[in-house]
């Protein structure tokens, strides 16, 4: 597969919506040719793959539930355990009901740290 060639303008653009260094690391590893700079495809996956927002590489169930999100969700954990009917009363019936924890604790958990709302880093 060949090169790819970007306007500097455009990664300057696009370092807009990225984390800080896109730009800097495009320069490092592309050749700059006046106002192009030229990425191999080897590059331009690495790039992609420090440099996508998070949420951009979730799956769409958990994208959709983000949109739900309220201010002090810290993860997609949060905002699904918030919108369960009945959350805490689930919990509680669900431990006297069958003599054990349901696990919503724990899979809150591990959910937030798989899908952290990234304005809260």
């Amino acid at each position: 597969m060949s090169a790819v060639r970007y306007t500097l303008e455009s990664i300057r653009r696009a370092a807009q919506k990225r984390a800080v260094g896109y730009y800097e690391e495009v320069i490092r590893r592309g050749t700059v040719m006046g106002d192009v700079v030229e990425l191999t495809p080897e590059d331009c996956d690495y790039l992609k793959e420090h440099f996508t927002p998070a949420e951009n590489r979730w799956p769409l169930w958990a994208v959709v539930v983000s949109k739900t999100r309220a201010p002090q969700d810290r993860g997609v954990g949060d905002t699904i355990a918030r919108q369960i009917i009945g959350g805490a009363t689930f919990k509680t019936w669900f431990k006297s009901t069958f003599g054990m924890s349901c696990g919503c604790t724990e899979r809150q958990g591990s959910l937030n740290q798989k899908y952290p709302y990234a304005d809260l880093l």
